[in-house]
């Protein structure tokens, strides 16, 4: 997959938002192929590295998805941390 290469080349040039983002389009393609656990770990990677890089605001579409992978995965307690 195309983007894990990009992942790999952004953690090797220590490139947090480049990684945040990669994991983030990786996500998308889990869920576009209904894997939806790695699809959230994915998407949970991505915030957790927004939130340590202290970007504000954060992107909507990134939070959506998270929740809509929470939810769908049928962890809605998890929500609340979002």
């Amino acid at each position: 997959m195309e983007y894990e290469a990009s992942l790999a080349i952004m953690r090797e040039l220590g490139d947090r938002s480049g990684e945040s983002k990669s994991r983030h389009a990786i996500g998308m393609i889990y869920q576009l192929k209904g894997d939806w656990d790695r699809a959230l770990v994915e998407y949970e990677a991505s915030l957790a590295i927004i939130r340590e890089l202290g970007i504000v605001p954060v992107n909507p579409s990134r939070v959506i998805r998270l929740a809509v992978s929470i939810r769908i995965r049928g962890l809605g307690s998890r929500a609340g941390g979002i």
